[in-house]
């Protein structure tokens, strides 16, 4: 892989460009994990009011709700979501990376061809 085949520019300006996107998946999927905890509050206190007097009796009821099983679907897609937008993220970093040592390589290659060696 050539230094010339990676774009730095166009892995910073995808990096910039889908900051906010990323951000906002990255929000929805904490957004989820926290409300996952107020179904289970929700869920808990309609078991109490139809008479499940037992905590444990009442997060069983609160965990098999139906409430409760859509959050954690809606949880799961956001957090694939998140992560395959993280994901696509890291690798744009890692090909500006990849760019500055491949530069860096090419430089040094450069410098060291053009010095003269002391013949013995």
């Amino acid at each position: 892989m050539e230094a010339r085949s990676i774009s730095a520019i166009k892995s910073l300006q995808f990096i910039h460009d889908n900051a906010e996107d990323y951000a906002i998946k990255k929000a929805h999927r904490v957004y989820l994990d926290q409300y996952r905890r107020v179904v289970r509050a929700q869920q808990m206190a309609a078991a109490e009011r139809r008479g499940i007097k037992s905590v444990a009796a009442q997060e069983r009821e609160a965990y098999t709700s139906d409430a409760y099983e859509l959050v954690l679907r809606n949880l799961e897609t956001a957090i694939i979501d998140e992560e395959k937008a993280s994901w696509k993220m890291e690798a744009a970093k890692m090909e500006v990376e990849v760019w500055r040592s491949m530069n860096a390589n090419h430089r040094t290659m450069r410098d060291n061809s053009s010095v003269p060696t002391e013949e013995t």
